[in-house]
């Protein structure tokens, strides 16, 4: 198989699609409609949500948007994670 503009050249014996338009997504406001792979450098992960306490929440909220990749040995999940937000009055909401 060939993928043009592909940056690997090596032969795939197997190939996952992850297939989107602009009409996957009915509400397009504010959404870019590509994938870009993560350009760290090599053994460094950037953690976007850390882990809570144990026996307690992760997050307040987490929207997981359907997407799992193997990278290295690693699987990473995409996915928007929300946790409590302190206001200058020092309420939490």
């Amino acid at each position: 198989m060939k993928i043009v503009g592909a940056k690997r050249t090596e032969s795939l014996d197997e190939v996952v699609l992850f297939p989107f338009n602009d009409h996957a997504f009915p509400l397009q406001r504010g959404v870019e409609l590509s994938l870009i792979s993560y350009q760290g450098g090599v053994g460094r992960t950037k953690i976007v949500l850390t882990r809570g306490a144990p026996g307690s929440p992760d997050s307040v909220h987490v929207a997981y948007y359907g997407t799992v990749q193997q990278v290295g040995e690693e699987f990473w999940m995409w996915h928007l994670g929300q946790g409590p937000v302190e206001k200058e009055d020092d309420t939490t909401w």
